[in-house]
């Protein structure tokens, strides 16, 4: 994927179950349903089960499947909908087939070799082979961030990327459609929807059009801070504020650094990266947006709770 410098550019592009589902968390936005952190749970039991059934060694933990599904979606600020994808997989449950094909674009489960696969384009759809078995996603699904998103094979290495079609005039590199900031990066037109942020869309110069802030005055241009559970940023001279606890949920807050500040999960208990998942019992203790969680397996339709290599699934 093509880097900017709004930092508004995917890493989901077609490796895992995971990565597929990465930005529903809150891709709908703050007005919109988000998934609940049961939801979430339920997702991530289900996906790793599924992963584990495949692949008796498999690693893949309910903690890390947590974890990349809330900072793969608040890495991308609104552009996907999932919601098609989560209620498919919600429907699933425990049907590995049919959630395999819910997060696949349709897709059964077909095994390949990573190390001698042509990884490729179908029309809109990227095919690689990721985890010894091929996946599919329709880079369509990114058209709010790149104008006609297709699959591109790259001119020197054959790989398959999701990229724009659409062209602008970098001489006009900034414009305004309702709330979505237009943007001319090296001649390809990207979005990005500024209310996500808590700003708005509007001409701050004859033929300059940026986000700008909806509240008081600022003077310290492209900076951010915490003011409780807001994110605030200077933009186009005025303050734009960010809940990150109305915006994606009471578990998360504010977290400054040394030179910026965003949303993050406010529980300190654990680190949902490096912790492994156990069991107790038919229970899976796991790590849940920095906290410790447990989810009964027995009650979601599995037998028992099962430990496997540096990891713990329901099966």
């Amino acid at each position: 994927m093509h880097a900017s410098r709004w930092k508004v550019v995917t890493t989901l592009a077609g490796a895992t179950v995971v990565a597929t589902l990465a930005l529903q968390h809150c891709s709908d936005g703050p007005e919109k349903a988000k998934l609940t952190p049961e939801q979430v749970e339920e997702v991530c039991i289900h996906i790793v089960s599924c992963q584990h059934v495949g692949n008796p060694a498999s690693t893949e933990r309910v903690s890390e499947c947590v974890n990349d599904l809330m900072w793969m979606g608040m890495a991308e600020m609104g552009i996907v909908d999932y919601g098609d994808v989560i209620s498919c997989i919600k429907d699933a449950g425990s049907d590995c087939e049919a959630l395999w094909r819910c997060s696949n674009e349709g897709h059964p489960p077909e095994a390949c070799d990573v190390s001698t696969y042509d990884d490729h384009c179908e029309g809109r759809m990227q095919v690689q082979c990721s985890g010894d078995t091929i996946t599919y996603f329709d880079c369509s699904r990114l058209e709010g961030l790149y104008a006609g998103a297709t699959c591109v094979e790259d001119a020197d290495t054959g790989e398959p990327d999701c990229e724009g079609t659409a062209t602008c005039d970098p001489s006009h590199p900034t414009n305004c459609v309702g709330s979505t900031l237009e943007l001319c990066i090296d001649g390809e037109l990207m979005r990005m929807d500024c209310s996500l942020i808590g700003a708005r869309c509007t001409q701050v110069m004859p033929g300059v059009d940026y986000c700008v802030g909806r509240g008081e005055a600022c003077t310290t241009e492209d900076t951010a801070w915490c003011e409780g559970t807001s994110v605030v940023r200077c933009l186009g001279g005025h303050e734009a504020h960010q809940d990150c606890a109305s915006q994606l949920g009471v578990e998360f807050t504010c977290f400054a650094t040394a030179d910026d500040a965003e949303c993050g999960p406010r529980g300190t208990q654990c680190d949902g990266e490096t912790y492994i998942d156990t069991c107790s019992g038919a229970s899976l203790e796991y790590c849940r947006w920095g906290l410790l969680d447990s989810a009964n397996c027995t009650l979601m339709g599995y037998s028992t709770c099962t430990e496997g290599t540096d990891s713990a699934f329901c099966e």
